[in-house]
């Protein structure tokens, strides 16, 4: 069906009898992946496929049916988005089943499902929704500059004559104009613009070449067109052909050019890809108060901020609570800053990143970094010292990104602050020397993860595990509750923060500096090209600037002193668990929960009683109510079956099913994306691709989720099995034959390769992991090295394939000379050596 432009809708409609034969299925499957590959267009199918068996959040089979089983692998092969997963039919004495689907080749497509009641005498529902076709918005596009194609040696040259000692007397505020005044004027001289206004965009990979082929081909057409005869019909497919050519080798090497500095510029890949895509992932039509949708950018920007600034706290000064003090060595009140210092952030800076209000880009300030920094350094100490921050440091232009649920609802988006780029440079100083500070005299609780050196998601999680899997396999249960705080980085109060600070021995100018950071804070939200008018900001920490989340810390860290349970922090996520065998441990879990509802009401960081989750583990699990008090009110905390927890997704029986269900979705749904977006792919721009792009969403964090049954393996490995069929030149080898010629091993060794680098950074101390089922065996009583690992007895299966258990057999194996390695880097090179002819490099036997 034709579209707007060159583009189209391919639809499908489908009816498979529950009856079908194999030839009738083999040609549906088939149908499906020819269909896939139509190029440049929607693609929406829909129909009565009668498959009930099929499980379609986990995608795979509720019981062994091969005809489901080989459908769904079609459907994967595809790389087609199924959106029905409520069951379609009901019908009285049957089970209720899901037989009538919906597939489109990209997911934002499908919009507000809605289940009707069936037609007539019919058994089948009926299916409402919103097929989103993109349409193109005619906004013009404000002049930008073109950073990229910059003369940064003639601008380096031009700031290093310019006048910096005449105004390093200067106070704060005249400092930094002179500043903002002397980038912006090498930036006019040396930074070309685009006035985006060209009525016909040249396309990003059109070389010179090209083009000229293209316009001898179209007058040759027009010679032929006027004069139809042998000759200049020749000629014309001569400079058809060429002109294909010429296209052909300018695209795969603008691909490939793309694919080779994806890591360095993102923005030109992503640019690229949006390109290719059907639907808009800018932000929609926004409801407004009265219910009516709107679609004016200003008016959804000003409802964003309505809402964010709706959230802030109104502290009240006159009764602020003191924490006691803590034991440190000495107060930090002074923080040095020198030009080698702020050199060394300039270097850091990733060019790539956008700027705050004041339009200072982060690449002019990075290869500018010799002439700059002894100006900064003096501004910066300045600004230590006297507690002065220019307004453009304190103004945040806020963007809002969605976070889940309805897109058109703004309490489903969360802000984060494009802030100033100079300003951050001082913000990661005073961070390094706070983090110094509370690291150097263990002021931070031992409990929290977030944002600090040699503990990550994955360090917390595995301790959860571990202690889990200990309990549940000595019969034991537990309660876990997952609590979450009401917009916690925005409603922070300012004076209680700061008063918690100084219990910390953060003082003097430091502590005056930051509290002038905080303070007197204005933001505006920006929609498209529209903002909103400005805001005050009356509490919170700015959510994306640098001394953010450090300073979360430090309000949150004597929050876990309160409870006798155990409770993990990553942040702001947190967590309280305990081993629960009667009503007295359950009572003890609640008492703590209310120690917790005191804190949130005496520190003013609420929690969000209603959003909270228990999940119980356990076979003989008691499943207690618990309450949260929050405001007043008492709300009996919801119970759950699963729930995400730091991107890994957990459930009461301490399985990954529902989690690996989730990566392999998300893998195959951005092999999907690459698939649709480069027409071109050999295996150098694969690998990249694939190694960028793929492989991390199956390789995060398998330490704890390393799948034991058998069908979890395949599902995850069929994902590089498929993925790897992209390559045109090898997709007719044997999987295994493919890997050698890549040179990629399969996911099985490559899980098994993170176990044994996480299991070295754990006893080699890169890693602070606290294990209590971690044990050494004694040197006297082994052979090989001095780390080998005592392997444990194991009552329940799954607990056989916890991460230590799992560990013990493979690290006990290792040579001496690469368990003692000195460096991470080091110990992976070592062991590849080791596992260089590990049988499952890449041979895979399932």
């Amino acid at each position: 069906m034709k579209l707007s432009g060159t583009d189209s809708l391919l639809l499908g409609v489908v009816y498979r009898s529950p009856s079908s034969n194999d030839s009738n299925n083999n040609m549906l499957n088939e149908l499906l992946v020819k269909a896939s590959c139509t190029k440049d267009a929607h693609i929406l199918i829909t129909g009565d496929f009668n498959y009930k068996n099929i499980d379609w959040d986990l995608k795979e089979c509720l019981i062994s049916d091969n005809v489901a089983e080989s459908f769904i692998e079609f459907v994967n092969d595809s790389y087609l988005y199924q959106h029905i997963h409520e069951p379609t039919r009901i019908r009285e004495g049957n089970t209720p089943s899901v037989l009538d689907l919906v597939f489109t080749n990209e997911e934002q497509m499908i919009d507000k499902v809605e289940f009707i009641p069936p037609l007539g005498k019919s058994d089948h529902i009926m299916l409402s929704f919103n097929f989103m076709c993109y349409a193109v918005e005619n906004v013009e596009k404000p002049t930008r500059f073109l950073y990229h194609k910059g003369d940064y040696s003639k601008m380096s040259e031009l700031l290093s004559n310019n006048m910096w000692k005449e105004h390093e007397s200067d106070n704060v505020d005249n400092m930094w104009a002179f500043f903002k005044d002397s980038i912006q004027a090498t930036v006019e001289e040396c930074i070309p613009t685009s006035s985006g206004k060209s009525a016909i965009k040249k396309k990003d990979w059109l070389t010179y070449d090209a083009l000229r082929a293209i316009k001898e081909k179209s007058k040759a057409w027009k010679k032929y067109s006027n004069c139809k005869n042998e000759v200049n019909y020749q000629n014309y497919t001569k400079q058809r052909n060429i002109a294909t050519m010429k296209c052909r080798s300018a695209k795969q090497n603008f691909e490939r050019k793309l694919c080779e500095n994806v890591k360095e510029d993102p923005k030109s890949f992503w640019k690229y890809i949006r390109s290719k895509s059907k639907t808009k992932s800018s932000i929609g039509d926004i409801e407004q108060e009265d219910g009516n949708l709107t679609s004016d950018n200003r008016k959804k920007a000003e409802l964003f901020n309505t809402f964010f600034c709706d959230v802030f706290t109104r502290e009240n000064t006159d009764t602020i609570p003191q924490l006691d003090e803590r034991e440190f060595s000495e107060e930090l009140k002074d923080i040095i800053v020198t030009p080698e210092i702020v050199k060394r952030e300039l270097l850091k800076l990733n060019p790539s990143k956008s700027p705050g209000e004041d339009q200072i880009h982060p690449r002019i300030l990075k290869e500018n970094a010799d002439a700059l920094c002894e100006f900064l350094s003096s501004m910066f100490a300045k600004s230590l010292t006297n507690a002065q921050l220019p307004e453009d440091w304190r103004t945040a232009v806020v963007v809002p990104l969605h976070k889940k649920g309805s897109k058109k609802l703004v309490e489903n988006f969360r802000p984060v602050s494009l802030t100033s780029i100079v300003c951050k440079l001082l913000e990661s100083v005073v961070r390094d020397a706070i983090l110094n500070h509370m690291e150097t005299n263990n002021l931070f609780n031992v409990t929290q993860h977030g944002f600090r050196s040699k503990r990550s998601c994955v360090t917390q999680l595995l301790e959860v595990i571990e202690d889990w899997t200990d309990i549940v396999d000595s019969g034991g249960s537990i309660d876990n509750i997952y609590l979450d705080f009401r917009k916690a980085f925005d409603t922070v109060p300012h004076q209680r923060l700061l008063g918690k600070m100084s219990s910390y021995g953060l003082r003097g100018c430091l502590l005056s500096w930051t509290e002038r950071f905080l303070v007197d804070r204005s933001q505006s939200v920006k929609v498209g090209t529209s903002n909103s008018v400005k805001s005050k900001v009356v509490s919170g920490i700015p959510q994306g600037s640098v001394l953010g989340p450090i300073l979360f810390l430090i309000y949150i860290n004597d929050l876990p002193e309160l409870v006798k349970s155990t409770v993990k922090l990553f942040a702001d996520d947190t967590k309280i668990y305990s081993k629960v065998a009667g009503d007295d441990d359950c009572k003890i879990l609640q008492d703590d929960l209310d120690s917790l509802s005191l804190w949130s009401d005496k520190w003013l960081l609420r929690f969000n009683a209603s959003k909270c989750k228990s999940l119980h583990i356990g076979r003989q699990n008691p499943k207690h109510d618990y309450y949260m008090s929050s405001e007043g009110d008492t709300v009996q905390i919801q119970k759950t079956s699963q729930e995400k927890d730091l991107g890994v997704t957990f459930d009461d029986k301490l399985r990954f099913d529902v989690h690996i269900a989730n990566c392999v979705k998300k893998a195959n749904q951005r092999l999907g994306l690459i698939r649709r977006s480069f027409e071109y792919m050999d295996c150098q721009m694969f690998l990249v691709l694939y190694k960028s792009l793929v492989r991390p969403i199956l390789e995060y964090a398998t330490v704890i989720w390393s799948p034991w049954l058998k069908k979890d393996i395949i599902a995850i490995e069929q994902v590089q099995r498929r993925a790897t069929k992209l390559v045109k030149d090898i997709h007719h080898l044997s999987y295994e034959e493919r890997l050698l010629k890549l040179g990629l091993p399969t996911l099985i060794y490559r899980r098994e390769r993170a176990d044994m680098v996480q299991m070295f950074k754990i006893l080699s101390k890169f890693d602070e992991v606290h294990l209590k089922t971690l044990n050494l065996r004694s040197n006297s009583n082994t052979r090989g090295h001095d780390l080998k690992l005592v392997k444990r007895h194991h009552n329940y299966k799954g607990s056989m394939n916890c991460f230590t258990t799992r560990c013990s057999n493979p690290w006990n194996s290792l040579p001496t000379e690469c368990v003692q390695s000195k460096t991470v880097n080091t110990f992976k090179g070592n062991l590849n050596t080791a596992w260089k002819r590990k049988p499952n490099k890449f041979l895979y036997n399932f």
